[in-house]
């Protein structure tokens, strides 16, 4: 890879607002949700249990890893 492919192709693979957001929303439930002891909760009709609470947080580090650049 050329390092002039690299911002275009950051562009095309980062997530949407929409998606960073609702990680966002994810993560802060599922840690309100776990200091009451719960290990899994719903956030707009979906599951959310560690699996994908992890995922959701993983997103959030991938993008701003990806900004920082």
């Amino acid at each position: 890879m050329h390092p002039d492919q690299i911002a275009p192709v950051n562009a095309a693979y980062t997530p949407s607002a929409a998606e960073v957001a609702a990680a966002e929303k994810i993560v802060a439930a599922f840690g309100e949700a776990e200091k009451r002891g719960a290990a899994a909760i719903q956030v707009d009709g979906q599951m959310v249990d560690y699996p994908v609470a992890h995922r959701a947080q993983a997103l959030i580090d991938a993008v701003r890893k990806i900004r920082t650049r």
